[in-house]
């Protein structure tokens, strides 16, 4: 029996429309169905932070039978961890959280076949509270990292309209706080641990930074699919290209926008993560 753990939106910024909600799924072939999943996470719900709009979110999908612990309180934090149990009737089938966080957080699925079997696959997902509130007026704005062009002070912190981000984010600017090279830091898009990379997987790119396109030779000794997916700075999946060939150059990347971007590299269970700068 295995058990596939994925995500549509692995960094999450709580604040910003759009960005702050990632559906985690998992996908089960093998094993004796009916199958019984148990979702969790590894921490409580963040509740009323700042605010009483200030809460995390956890909702199961179709297929759960019980649930716990699952919404905040009306003052205060939650104490106990989210969990959801649902059935998956078939092989191949598959059950899914979609969840609203401010803070980084691991969602494991349990997955018990019918002949007790049992298997387990995990999500990290990155997230940043990024609301950040106008004086008095009670508005609440985005965190920014901009990108001032000075040398004595590279970047600052700024607070801009949501109708104003994705400008910023076109002149190199990135969401949430900055870090201390003024670099987005890259997004995680997987479960510490899940990493695997053999000594003959080997990917390189050029040229980084470009102003056309990226150059992926990748190196590798199994004939395996390979998938190159492409993230922008909200997590969100720019480009991405399927059965790829090994041993041979890929061009990518020539439709980007300029910014700050992190390639996935996969091959069964090889992965290899890339930060990539494509100029204006």
């Amino acid at each position: 029996m295995i058990a596939n753990c994925t995500t549509n939106n692995a960094v999450l910024y709580f604040g910003y429309s759009g960005d702050q909600t990632s559906t985690v799924t998992t996908t089960i072939t093998g094993g004796v169905a009916p199958y019984t999943v148990v979702a969790t996470m590894n921490r409580p719900l963040k509740c009323n932070v700042v605010n009483t709009t200030g809460d995390e979110l956890w909702l199961p999908g179709a297929g759960t039978s019980s649930s716990a612990n699952t919404s905040c309180p009306g003052t205060g934090s939650a104490a106990l961890a989210p969990i959801s149990t649902g059935t998956v009737n078939a092989s191949g089938g598959s059950y899914f959280v979609n969840v609203t966080l401010m803070a980084d957080a691991v969602i494991t699925f349990t997955i018990t076949d019918a002949n007790g079997c049992v298997t387990t696959c995990s999500r990290t997902i990155e997230a940043e509270d990024i609301r950040c509130f106008a004086g008095n007026s009670g508005n609440a704005k985005v965190t920014m990292c901009h990108q001032t062009g000075s040398i004595k002070n590279p970047c600052i912190k700024i607070c801009v309209d949501q109708s104003a981000v994705a400008e910023h984010l076109a002149h190199g600017d990135f969401v949430g706080l900055c870090t201390s090279d003024c670099v987005a830091p890259p997004n995680i898009v997987a479960a510490p641990g899940a990493l695997d990379i053999d000594a003959g997987f080997k990917v390189t790119v050029s040229p980084n930074p470009t102003v056309s396109q990226f150059k992926f030779y990748i190196e590798s000794e199994t004939n395996e699919p390979i998938h190159i997916r492409i993230y922008d700075v909200l997590g969100k999946v720019a480009t991405e290209m399927y059965n790829v060939n090994r041993n041979t150059t890929i061009e990518l990347g020539d439709k980007l926008r300029g910014g700050t971007y992190f390639a996935e590299i996969t091959q069964g269970k090889n992965r290899s993560k890339l930060k990539l700068i494509k100029l204006n």
